[in-house]
């Protein structure tokens, strides 16, 4: 799988639409990107800029307790103003 920027076709599901905010709609969308992903995974920058999900902690916990094998390597991300940030990377191990 290649890395993850948003582009990749499959997303226009109305229920993975980037307006949807619910709980279930971002999950969705986080399993979606995660498995697109692959090794790659998903930063926390990644899921709040491209996936609309401002705060993806809480839905990994939820897809974790779903069953679904999910790593957190943390790495250092600086953003558009230069500033450093250590923040989350998720990777889905296996798919279910």
């Amino acid at each position: 799988m290649g890395k993850f920027d948003g582009n990749q076709k499959g997303y226009g599901h109305t229920t993975n639409s980037i307006k949807n905010i619910s709980t279930g709609a971002q999950r969705k969308r986080l399993k979606w990107a995660l498995e697109l992903a692959g090794k790659n995974g998903i930063s926390t920058i990644q899921a709040r800029e491209i996936l609309n999900i401002i705060s993806p902690a809480p839905r990994i916990y939820e897809l974790r307790n779903k069953g679904y094998d999910i790593l957190t390597h943390w790495i250092v991300h600086i953003d558009a103003q230069g500033n450093k940030h250590r923040v989350a990377k998720y990777v889905l191990e296996k798919s279910r």
